[in-house]
């Protein structure tokens, strides 16, 4: 009899512990409680990123409203990687002329035509990004000698240019601190590529140094939160996975923690900032197509498909550089 019993307390035990996990696992991988949002996002999506097929879309939350801002443009080909100025009123992104240039646009939401920022240069612009208070873009300009990029900065009120770090090397996806006087950016290429920051607060004495480097790991596309607390990117998972990875590097302690939400066999990246605890990344985790967009909190117990917000937001294509604005 006391073996009899001790099986069923085992028995009972385990299908408790087996209850216990299910719930966990349906709590983080497919959570059915959707957090209320009630800003819009700017995204785009393509089939492969040498197709030259991206489109750029608007998504609404309130409204649940899902539109396609760019089937109308006839300036630019393969719009991407957009971001919403200060007021919401206007998106700065890169895109491709019919030259096959990159250039820097900037998109009033007026049903017109973008405005090219960067025309007639002969140059590769792109990675553009707007200043905490809208009156100035960064991004990064091939040289003309053709070895290396440099990062500018556009005055939207002047139309002055001005160089902020130059060389012979790449620079790219530069990326303001929440009070414009840093700017965190990308040095190197591949595996080698790994996160800087300027000071920027005195534009006649600018200062760069390190950030964050992991020997044999490529880390790119940096994002300041606005607090000046953290900063957020991708990273390989190691030498021998090359999956994407977010990483939040905390600038208070000098320390990088690789998010909860990540999975090592999966690719995360892209990230947008929606609240201190909320983001949305891209992400090859599972879905409609190879990258698909995530609702993650900064925890790891949630994440969302935001198809529970609308079917139509991920596609069979990769969704990718997404924005959030919060109205």
């Amino acid at each position: 009899m006391r073996t009899k019993k001790t099986c069923l307390l085992l028995a009972f035990l385990l299908l408790f512990v087996n209850i216990f996990s299910f719930k966990n696992v349906i709590t983080t991988e497919a959570a059915t409680t959707k957090p209320k949002l009630t800003g819009k996002i700017v995204f785009h999506n393509y089939s492969d990123y040498y197709k030259g097929d991206s489109k750029m879309y608007i998504y609404d939350f309130a409204k649940n409203k899902l539109s396609c801002i760019s089937k109308n443009w006839t300036n630019v080909i393969n719009p991407m990687n957009a971001m919403f100025r200060k007021d919401g009123k206007a998106i700065v992104f890169m895109g491709e002329t019919k030259d096959g240039e990159w250039d820097i646009f900037e998109y009033k939401f007026n049903g017109k035509n973008p405005t090219n920022l960067t025309k007639g240069n002969g140059l590769d612009d792109e990675d553009p990004k707007y200043s905490p208070n809208g009156k100035s873009i960064v991004y990064k300009r091939s040289n003309s000698s053709g070895k290396g990029t440099s990062i500018i900065e556009y005055n939207t009120v002047s139309k002055k240019r001005t160089v902020l770090i130059k060389g012979n090397t790449e620079k790219s996806m530069p990326y303001y601190s929440g009070d414009g006087k840093k700017l965190f950016y990308i040095e190197g290429s591949e595996s080698n590529m790994y996160v800087r920051v300027a000071d920027i607060s005195n534009r006649k004495n600018i200062k760069t140094k390190k950030l964050y480097k992991k020997s044999g790991c490529h880390s790119y596309y940096p994002i300041a939160d606005k607090s000046g607390r953290y900063v957020y990117f991708s990273r390989a998972y190691s030498k021998d996975n090359d999956s994407d990875q977010i990483v939040r590097y905390d600038l208070k302690n000098n320390k990088a923690k690789m998010m909860p939400f990540n999975k090592k066999d999966s690719d995360f990246s892209d990230t947008c900032i929606v609240s201190s605890k909320y983001l949305i990344v891209s992400s090859t985790v599972g879905g409609h197509g190879a990258y698909d967009l995530y609702l993650v909190d900064t925890s790891g117990k949630v994440r969302i498909n935001l198809d529970k917000y609308n079917k139509k937001i991920n596609t069979k294509m990769n969704e990718l550089g997404c924005d959030y604005y919060p109205d």
